[in-house]
């Protein structure tokens, strides 16, 4: 990265508000970000969860589906577990960042 760029924001925080299906994501910004576990559902990059969008079956998660586990992989990525027994997804922060910004 050159010298003259700012680096990009990182998380500092992740809580999983479990009862109300709810991410919170505190950045090094001091911006935070909260986002619906049925949303980052949904928004599953995995092999699968793509190739079925690409079938024009996107994944629907009803308000019930809830993250039951969460694993920092590498220190930019987030493997999320979802009560459906989803556990595929890897979710890179830039992703996560990009899903709570307004406007999404």
């Amino acid at each position: 990265m050159r010298k003259d760029m700012p680096e990009p924001p990182h998380a500092l925080e992740v809580c999983n508000h479990h009862a109300t299906g709810m991410l919170e994501i505190a950045w090094s910004d001091g911006v935070t970000g909260i986002l619906a576990h049925r949303v980052l559902r949904e928004s599953c990059r995995c092999a699968h969860c793509t190739a079925e969008m690409r079938r024009g079956r996107p994944v629907r998660a009803g308000d019930g589906t809830r993250i039951v586990s969460i694993e920092a992989l590498g220190g930019s990525m987030l493997q999320l577990v979802f009560n459906d027994g989803h556990q595929r997804g890897i979710y890179p922060l830039a992703y996560l960042r990009s899903l709570a910004a307004p406007g999404n």
